[in-house]
């Protein structure tokens, strides 16, 4: 799997290396393009047009170590229906990974990034001492969130229900393993951004899927209170704005 940021220039620089006209192309990366708002299989689309139409993206739950260590995994194979799509599925499937088509590739996609954002929202909860009934709230109210971004983007309202969405959005938001969870848990104990990050030893996927996701809703006209206080959070916002967001004072 590529990291997000390196997915355009190496489909663009295998646009001469002899791929098969006929070849399909699988995703397992996780981002939305800062500067294009363009999902990952829409990059692939961009840079190796012959591959439109015949793109699919694999996303769900999946931290790394568990699935090296056999964990079983459920995955959402998202894009065109057909006997290919069934032919991938059964490809990756076995062992302890069960994939399972779905045929709307946009929402799994968003799926997988936007739910990075709300991760560090729980995890903000978390710092700040709330209970599993707050963060309750933030995971209906974020799945709300970013249902209402898939449908303005063309998906289905229905695959945020899905492991590509709430799936993701449970293990993220709630796991000790998850990144995202644990910068949020920074901040909301009063940690300073660029503090908080330094901690994290690895990409905390979520403060780009913020911003991005800040520019997606003021684009479609989408109304997004929680995404846009966890985004002002990333930037230094009082983390008790989440809880606001949500509808509650803090005691």
């Amino acid at each position: 799997m590529l990291p997000s940021k390196a997915l355009a220039a190496t489909a663009r620089n295998l646009r001469g290396a002899g791929i098969s006209k006929n070849a399909v192309a699988v995703n397992a990366s996780k981002g939305i393009e800062p500067k294009t708002l363009s999902t990952m299989g829409d990059i692939i689309g961009r840079e190796l047009p012959f591959l439109k139409g015949r793109t699919w993206t694999l996303s769900g739950p999946s931290f790394a170590r568990e699935v090296a260590r056999g964990v079983p995994t459920g995955l959402m194979l998202g894009g065109p229906s057909g006997r290919q799509a069934d032919m991938l599925a059964d490809l990756f499937n076995g062992g302890a990974l069960k994939v399972t088509h779905w045929p709307d590739r946009i929402g799994v996609e968003l799926g997988g990034s936007l739910k990075n954002a709300i991760a560090i929202g729980a995890g903000i909860l978390d710092g700040l001492g709330t209970g599993a009934n707050t963060k309750a709230a933030l995971l209906v109210q974020g799945l709300s969130e970013m249902s209402s971004l898939i449908r303005a983007r063309g998906g289905r309202a229905d695959t945020i229900y899905g492991l590509a969405g709430l799936g993701d959005l449970i293990a993220t938001g709630t796991s000790p393993e998850s990144r995202n969870r644990g910068f949020g848990e920074l901040l909301g104990k009063g940690l300073k951004p660029e503090k908080a990050l330094a901690k994290i030893l690895t990409v905390v996927e979520g403060i780009e899927a913020a911003a991005v996701t800040r520019e997606l809703c003021a684009r479609h006209g989408v109304d997004a209170p929680l995404l846009d206080a966890i985004f002002r959070t990333t930037r230094g916002a009082r983390a008790d704005g989440v809880l606001k967001a949500l509808g509650f004072k803090r005691r």
